[in-house]
């Protein structure tokens, strides 16, 4: 077998395909495996190149951690959370007790939008059956509008301004009140009640723990992968020397643009809806070292759309990540939107730079005289854009998934954009594959 891509989605396929007794290569174009939760060491640092963020339900990713004996890295810290508005960081704690205390007596928002979020529990109780990570076809029954047309419909614009799109911008890293219903109640059943997971060492502890395991090939990029009744195709190149192999089968882990370009003979209503009807988000993550450890307990400090210019989420990487910094220095994460980052990816990494600055000195005074190095790396396409009717066309893309074939496809434009879902999507791609070929 052979997996295209060692990101979470392509490492989770090939662990379960390997557990199956498969003999399982993944090859992998980048010289570092993780995809977008790569990380790098600099300095003492050990920086994150794109996702930042592991949430508490993510028991896909921590059963696989378990089976390669890497559970130890994951923890659950005390989770708190800043919301900006209007220059001022409302800290919230995300669990237990302590969330109910500081949601009633927040001054982010007014005693009136308290009380109809409070009404809005039923619906939220209803949602939580079909909020998951396995079931697109469920998440699709919520996808029934915007998040800012349901907060026009039922609540008020202060909650659509400065509760749902910060957090929901902060998390996917677009404008959080154009994603989708099933975005919102996702992000407040599996993030928000389920807390945030700290990990020791960098966001590809996950990555890394599990291609210790596997056989896989770095530097290698796939150019054809032609399937047959009886085998697969599939050609690589790696520095320069050009290899073919016949396989019994394949999974192609690869965001979708780079899926359509690998598989010309794509079924064409699934071509359709991977090239026309979803749309990919751009990222650009920038990593800051800092001489000096802000004294905030958050782990994430969030801000809706204008409200730190183009930054919707600050990251305290050191707060997340045990030994992601030297002793008594800071590491943070800034992701900067969608909307924002996309006319300036032409920036430079200075201007990138300068261009934020500003916006973090209004959260952290004086932070632009202790950043000893800037970390920045651009990823187009970044991961999927959601909006209303974005869950309805993965549930149909997942109804066009021919079981029976010997090429089958993962990743976050098949189920719930995350690292969790990722996995989720790799898993699924290997036991449509087992069961393809027979495999018990």
């Amino acid at each position: 077998m052979i997996v295209v891509g060692a990101g979470v989605a392509g490492l989770a396929a090939a662990h379960r395909l390997q557990q199956r007794g498969c003999s399982v290569t993944v090859l992998e174009a980048e010289s570092r495996v993780g995809g977008k939760t790569a990380t790098v060491s600099r300095d003492g640092y050990v920086v994150n190149t794109g996702a930042t963020v592991l949430a508490g339900s993510y028991s896909a990713m921590l059963d696989i951690a378990r089976d390669v004996g890497a559970e130890h890295q994951f923890f659950s810290p005390p989770a708190v959370i800043g919301v900006v508005r209007d220059g001022i960081v409302h800290e919230l704690r995300g669990q237990g007790v302590g969330a109910v205390v500081d949601f009633v007596r927040t001054p982010l928002l007014s005693g009136r939008s308290k009380l109809k979020l409070a009404r809005m529990m039923m619906g939220m109780l209803r949602a939580r059956r079909k909020a998951g990570y396995d079931r697109p076809d469920l998440r699709a029954e919520l996808d029934t509008e915007t998040v800012a047309q349901y907060c026009d419909r039922r609540l008020n614009a202060e909650i659509r301004d400065h509760l749902f799109d910060p957090v929901l911008g902060g998390i996917f890293v677009v404008e959080g009140k154009n994603l989708s219903m099933a975005d919102l109640w996702f992000t407040l059943w599996k993030v928000l009640l389920g807390g945030l997971m700290g990990y020791r060492g960098g966001m590809d502890t996950f990555a890394q723990a599990v291609a210790k395991t596997l056989d896989v090939r770095t530097g290698a990029t796939v150019t054809g992968v032609d399937g047959a009744d009886d085998c697969v195709v599939v050609r690589w190149d790696t520095a320069g020397d050009s290899d073919v192999e016949k396989v019994d089968g394949v999974v192609v882990s690869t965001a979708a643009p780079r899926a359509l370009e690998l598989l010309p003979e794509l079924n064409p209503a699934m071509r359709k809806i991977m090239q026309d009807d979803l749309e990919q988000a751009n990222f650009v993550s920038i990593r800051l070292g800092l001489s000096k450890r802000p004294a905030t307990r958050s782990l994430l400090t969030v801000a809706g759309t204008g409200q730190l210019g183009g930054v919707a989420t600050i990251s305290y990487e050191h707060n997340l990540s045990e030994g992601s910094a030297p002793a008594g220095k800071g590491l943070i994460g800034v992701l900067v939107y969608h909307e924002w980052a996309t006319p300036r990816l032409d920036f430079s990494d200075g201007e990138f730079l300068a261009a934020v600055l500003p916006s973090l000195e209004l959260v952290e005074p004086g932070i632009t005289d202790i950043v000893e190095f800037a970390e920045i790396t651009r990823w187009v396409p970044g991961a999927l854009k959601s909006t209303h009717g974005t869950h309805t066309q993965i549930a149909e893309l997942n109804t066009l998934l021919d079981p029976h074939d010997r090429v089958q496809l993962a990743g976050d434009y098949l189920g719930m954009p995350s690292v969790n879902g990722s996995v989720v999507s790799g898993e699924a791609a290997a036991s449509r594959l087992a069961d393809a070929l027979g495999l018990g």
